[in-house]
């Protein structure tokens, strides 16, 4: 395949899956005009809850929420993320007020991957989080990957250190 043909594939080809999760349309649309812009595939939530219907029926590389919502906060998706264990990073929107700087902070400290500030400064800082958050994830995955390829099969266990002379 030709480089033109090489190329136009991999443009046709997605980036990563963004979850845009905050209960203002003007954010969800903003973030989201800016990922898809930037060849990532994005569906958007109202709410936590909602979100949480959403990945129950699916997988995101990442998620974007805001903190600060009704019926399940950014917090509450963090945590229902790491308790189900779903391989996804998220990525926290706050305002840029102190308290909202403290509790990026304390999200981070819970496992989040990152913070944008609300709303974000530009498209590229929103871009530049979100691949750096892929990149992280399909890196986890590749490595937990290859940890279970290292595994000895039950089938087949090691009696021990190879006897090689």
């Amino acid at each position: 395949m030709g480089e033109q043909g090489q190329a136009s594939r991999k443009q046709s080809e997605s980036r990563g899956s963004v979850l845009v999760v905050d209960d203002s349309r003007l954010v969800r649309t903003v973030v989201g005009n800016h990922l898809r812009a930037a060849g990532f595939n994005v569906n958007e939530a109202d709410n936590g809850q909602t979100a949480m219907h959403i990945l129950s029926k699916g997988s995101y590389d990442v998620i974007i929420t805001d903190l600060n919502m009704p019926e399940l906060d950014g917090f509450g998706v963090l945590a229902a993320v790491k308790r189900l264990g779903l391989s996804v990073e998220v990525i926290i929107l706050t305002g840029a007020h102190a308290q909202d700087m403290s509790s990026a902070v304390r999200a981070l400290r819970l496992g989040a991957h990152d913070y944008l500030t609300k709303p974000p400064a530009n498209a590229d800082e929103v871009i530049l989080t979100v691949e750096r958050a892929v990149e992280k994830k399909r890196l986890r995955d590749e490595n937990k990957r290859l940890l279970h390829e290292l595994e000895p099969s039950p089938a087949c266990p090691t009696a021990g250190p190879s006897t090689r002379p």
